[in-house]
């Protein structure tokens, strides 16, 4: 069985990877993240607001501003990227049986997203020095 993931989380991945391996360069402008890593600027422009909203990415206006990650790659998560881009239903709060099982469903898809991606972290994903997984 393959999975496929949304173009939210891809592009969100690909975005902070990016910023991971420019972290020490300072703050990067979306648009070149887009350039660079061919991404839809627009689409871009949508993802990166979410990521600043759950403290994984900054930004900053102005001449020398565009987005930087929070904290260093070595510290930042795969799967901490990946909740705020991409919605899960509510767990456990279903009318239906059909509501609660695909609640279930979607609770093991979150816990295989926690165990495979809990421990990777954007410096590895980035192929920088010292990023490992633990």
């Amino acid at each position: 069985m393959s999975v496929k993931v949304s173009k939210r989380v891809e592009h969100a991945i690909k975005a902070t990877a990016h910023l991971a391996r420019h972290y020490k360069d300072g703050y990067v402008q979306a648009h070149e993240i887009a350039e660079q890593e061919k991404l839809p600027a627009k689409f871009l422009e949508t993802i990166l607001p979410s990521l600043k909203a759950a403290k994984i990415v900054e930004s900053r206006v102005g001449i020398g501003g565009g987005y930087r990650l929070a904290k260093p790659p070595e510290k930042t998560y795969v799967r901490d990227i990946i909740g705020p881009v991409e919605f899960w239903p509510a767990t456990g709060r279903g009318k239906t049986s059909g509501d609660r099982a695909f609640a279930k469903v979607c609770e093991g898809i979150q816990s295989g997203v926690n165990k495979e991606f809990g421990n990777t972290t954007l410096a590895s994903l980035a192929g920088l020095r010292g990023g490992k997984r633990r």
